[in-house]
């Protein structure tokens, strides 16, 4: 086997900032360089990355429940995370604005979740298909160039009532 290193331990660039630590203290008490591993609060073992203002900005590891986990945060809030269980889109706010993975009801089957409209584009970058809800409780779907669908004008266009 090769070198061995002890944690805790760091690695300092040039002017002897930490860039690189490890250590077998909790994240939440550990000291922390731009990219950070040890264990998080629950015992299971990750890396957390940081910006050059320390801010956090990524994380990837072992979730509490033992799968692999990975979060692209932004302003300190997950925005992106994946997990064994699929991946998922939040907003500033939190809020789960998109989800593609298992189907909690049954995970046999995956499921797509979106808040929001539904747009498939042609090459060129040109909506050719959309759908949503244009009112709470009512969706719609729209086959372009119809851009109209109050006039239900069929097959270009099919609502619910």
């Amino acid at each position: 086997m090769g070198q061995k290193f002890q944690a805790p331990f760091s690695i300092l660039d040039e002017n002897g900032k930490v860039i690189f630590s490890v250590s077998d203290d909790p994240y939440s008490v550990g000291f922390r360089g731009r990219v950070h591993v040890a264990p998080g609060s629950g015992g299971n073992y990750n890396i957390w990355v940081h910006n050059a203002s320390g801010t956090l900005v990524a994380t990837m590891g072992e979730s509490k429940a033992g799968a692999g986990f990975f979060s692209a945060l932004m302003n300190g809030k997950d925005a992106v995370t994946m997990t064994g269980e699929g991946f998922g889109v939040e907003n500033a706010a939190g809020k789960l604005l998109a989800h593609m993975g298992l189907d909690p009801a049954n995970k046999t089957r995956a499921r797509i979740v979106l808040r929001g409209p539904l747009s498939l584009t042609d090459e060129a970058g040109n909506t050719v298909v959309d759908a949503g809800s244009p009112q709470v409780g009512l969706g719609a779907v729209r086959a372009w160039p119809n851009a109209n669908c109050r006039a239900s004008a069929l097959p270009a266009c099919i609502k619910g009532n």
